[in-house]
């Protein structure tokens, strides 16, 4: 500890982060860092591995990276650190093929861990945060975030391919949702690839929310803002489902709203309608998704 301190004074100045308790801030010429109190003496590990993302050159032999994914999310593996996930932030949509991975501030990041802190105090996700880590560019900064691997665990998505729906499971993944809408955390990107499965005795699961990115808290949500984060649940069964997945059928929806409302009562009357208008919005959804398909593929042949 005190030759890791001896560098960091040498290199880099560290300070309490005062946006999160806990949480130390170290400034290197070249890399900001954010991250936990414990993560503090191996920092120099996180930062060569970040200068191996960028420049692709191996600088610390106890790093083994290597891409998972869509090649976005890269796992640390070393003694001394365990096993960790770093991800470079990137835009989605139309702004990611105009900014990429350029951010004008470091706010999205850091309002990231933040959020991930509280939904880890609340039981909403068993993602253990290590921290953020950010390096200024011309214009704007590029950011990374880092945690704990979850070893053992399985992307809804993965579970729904092989396996039908069952009640219990169905519960818990409702429950989950319901759970986080109630401590009033809004995620913006609520897919079956965001929910994580971890098998337990017999037919039991435990549920962890993932990727709060973009996400917000309030100290009471909207119905209409639950709603839409619900519809966007639903887009991604329409989008990564095969049409007679037994996951799509109107049953599997009435027991997930059923246990969604065991928890929030109170949003009977905005479940009711928007069960009744899922096919309309799944024909919109088709429509919409051809129309983007089309306009992507007619500019990908003009450049």
């Amino acid at each position: 500890m005190a030759h890791t301190t001896a560098k960091l004074s040498e290199m880099g100045s560290e300070s309490q982060f005062d946006g999160l308790p806990g949480f130390h801030q170290i400034v290197f010429p070249d890399f900001t860092l954010v991250v936990d109190k414990e993560f503090v003496p191996i920092v120099e590990l996180l930062r060569d591995f970040l200068n191996t993302l960028l420049h692709g050159e191996i600088r610390s032999p106890e790093l083994e990276p290597f891409a998972s994914g869509r090649g976005s999310v890269y796992i640390v593996r070393s003694e001394r650190i365990g096993e960790l996930v770093v991800r470079p932030y990137r835009h989605g949509g139309f702004l990611g093929g105009i900014l990429k991975t350029r951010f004008f501030t470091p706010r999205r990041f850091i309002r990231e861990l933040v959020l991930t802190v509280k939904a880890h105090e609340f039981g909403i996700t068993r993602l253990v945060p290590v921290g953020v880590a950010f390096r200024r560019l011309v214009c704007g900064v590029q950011g990374f975030w880092i945690s704990r691997h979850l070893a053992g665990w399985e992307t809804l998505h993965t579970h729904m391919e092989s396996h039908p729906p069952t009640r219990i499971l169905i519960g818990k993944v409702a429950q989950a949702v319901a759970q986080m809408h109630q401590m009033g955390i809004a995620h913006v990107d609520l897919t079956i690839q965001n929910i994580l499965l971890k098998h337990k005795l017999e037919s039991h699961f435990e549920v962890s929310i993932i990727d709060f990115d973009r996400a917000y808290y309030r100290d009471s949500l909207e119905l209409r803002e639950c709603a839409k984060q619900l519809r966007r649940l639903d887009r991604s069964l329409l989008k990564w489902l095969p049409e007679r997945s037994p996951w799509r059928k109107p049953v599997t929806r009435l027991r997930f709203a059923a246990a969604y409302c065991r928890l929030l009562p109170q949003v009977r009357p905005m479940i009711k309608g928007y069960i009744q208008g899922f096919e309309n919005y799944k024909r919109g959804y088709r429509l919409g998704w051809g129309l983007q398909t089309l306009i992507g593929r007619i500019m990908g042949h003009s450049q």
